[in-house]
Order: C-alpha cells, then structure tokens, then sequence
C-alpha cells in the first residue's frame, strides 16, 4: 500500500499546484482588466513557474 498512499500525495500536490495556477490565472485578467503591467508581470512570472513545476513532474502531466 506505500504506492497508493504516495500516488495519494502526489495527487494532493497535483492538486495544490493546480489550484494555485487557477488562482494566478485570475489574478491575471483581474490586472490586465485594470491596466497594472507591473502586477501583470509578477502575476505571469509565479504563474510561470507552478506550471514548470505540474510539467516537471511526470504524474501531473497526466492530471493537467
């Protein structure tokens, strides 16, 4: 049972990433909407890397 229980965090991970890649998404059209280029920017560049983050692990990528 070590493997369902590991692919069980992995899923929660997955999860987590996903969630906190949505969120980012919407932080994003809510500055776009308001013209903040420089919140835009940061916005985009942590959106970035969570999803470097799904891509690089291999169980992810077949979540996303």
């Amino acid at each position: 049972m070590p493997d369902a229980k590991c692919d069980l965090e992995k899923q929660k991970e997955a999860n987590s990433l996903l969630q906190r890649h949505e969120e980012k998404q919407k932080l994003i059209e809510k500055a776009q909407k308001e013209g903040k280029i420089t919140r835009l920017m940061e916005l985009i560049k942590e959106d970035t890397e969570i999803q470097k983050e799904i891509r690089k692990n291999s169980s992810f990528s077949k979540l996303v």
